[in-house]
């Protein structure tokens, strides 16, 4: 529709500030086993969105790369990069191609070269190469980032969130039905509460960076909890 349209035609304008502060990126957040990966299957649907798997590169590099002046990032600096993103087994479903990847990072103006700008290269590279038309929005997926949310926020300003939350008798039945995390039912709800109090907390200061929806309604009126989002 109309709509979408001009969102996609904002999007082609403005894709030197989407690149810089994160404006069109969003992260899905929430407790594991309460509907992400379900709503990124329904994301990645539209032609327009490219939600990559789940890599937590950004976390992973940030102790390391995240301080670096434009200056720092050498051509030989982002070839360590690049190499290190592909050091982490979660990534290696991202298949990428070292060469194609750095060449897509040197291109990058020095004086753009920050940790947020070449990380967000990194989401461009795979929507690139996976997706058959143009990609206005990237989005990324991890339970994990639930607990790092200011660091996120500081490095992507415009960045949204997506806040899955499930009913906590559900989610803590269906952590005990798979073996990834912990068992005990005072422990599970223990992290249950832990996750979404720290998310409630970064929603009452930033409220207008958050889209909040349950498991329960997406599961049962997807349609119509889409049209939310």
């Amino acid at each position: 529709d109309n709509g979408a349209w001009d969102q996609i035609n904002f999007m082609r304008t403005h894709m030197h500030s989407f690149m810089q502060t994160g404006e069109g990126l969003f992260f899905v957040i929430g407790r594991g086993r309460s509907g992400t990966t379900l709503l990124c299957r329904m994301l990645n649907m539209s032609p327009n969105i490219h939600v990559a798997p789940e890599g937590l590169f950004i976390l992973d590099l940030h102790k390391k790369y995240g301080s670096l002046k434009p200056a720092q990032w050498s051509e030989k600096k982002l070839g360590q990069f690049v190499d290190d993103v592909k050091l982490f087994r979660r990534m290696e479903t991202w298949e990428i191609d070292s060469n194609e990847l750095l060449q897509q990072l040197i291109e990058i103006d020095q004086s753009d070269r920050i940790y947020a700008r070449v990380c967000l290269q990194v989401y461009e590279y795979h929507a690139s190469a996976n997706s058959p038309s143009p990609t206005m929005v990237l989005g990324d997926k991890n339970p994990l980032y639930s607990r790092y949310l200011p660091l996120l926020q500081d490095l992507f300003p415009q960045a949204r969130f997506i806040y899955l939350v499930r009913n906590i008798k559900d989610n803590i039945l269906s952590y005990q039905q798979v073996y990834f995390d912990m068992r005990k039912t005072a422990d599970l709800a223990w992290r249950w509460k832990k996750y979404n109090r720290e998310i409630q907390e970064n929603i009452e200061r930033f409220p207008h960076k958050y889209l909040k929806l349950r498991y329960e309604d997406l599961a049962r009126n997807g349609e119509q909890e889409m049209t939310r989002v």
